[in-house]
């Protein structure tokens, strides 16, 4: 769902059916930034750490980690290249427990261009 106001902000859920912990993992390891197709990952995926994904001849994603708890990601997203205008923006990532399950909640804010918020919510 994308929601506009002065920026735009975009807002996925996703249930999976393994635990919150283990879903946190996947981010400590890196295998999320993995999934975002970067050619190389560079950085440490944890509190106060900054982290850089190339994407070659495309862009580059540069980041900063807020704060990683067990229940909270919050990050910082710059975004330079992909034919698109650059982005600074915030994300936040909530992993509540439900029984067996974790529900991920990824809310994308301060996202300058439709276009690109649009390629986001997916």
């Amino acid at each position: 769902m994308i929601k506009e106001h002065k920026k735009y902000a975009v807002e996925l859920e996703k249930i999976y059916l393994t635990s919150r912990k283990k879903v946190l993992k996947l981010f400590k390891n890196k295998t999320v930034l993995k999934l975002t197709g970067a050619d190389t990952i560079k950085g440490n995926f944890d509190t106060g750490k900054d982290f850089l994904l190339t994407f070659n001849d495309r862009g580059k994603i540069t980041g900063h980690i807020i704060y990683l708890l067990k229940d909270h990601i919050c990050l910082s997203w710059n975004v330079e290249g992909f034919n698109l205008p650059d982005e600074y923006s915030t994300v936040n990532i909530f992993l509540d427990k439900k029984g067996e399950k974790c529900i991920l909640t990824l809310i994308h804010e301060g996202i300058k261009n439709k276009r690109s918020a649009e390629l986001k919510d997916k």
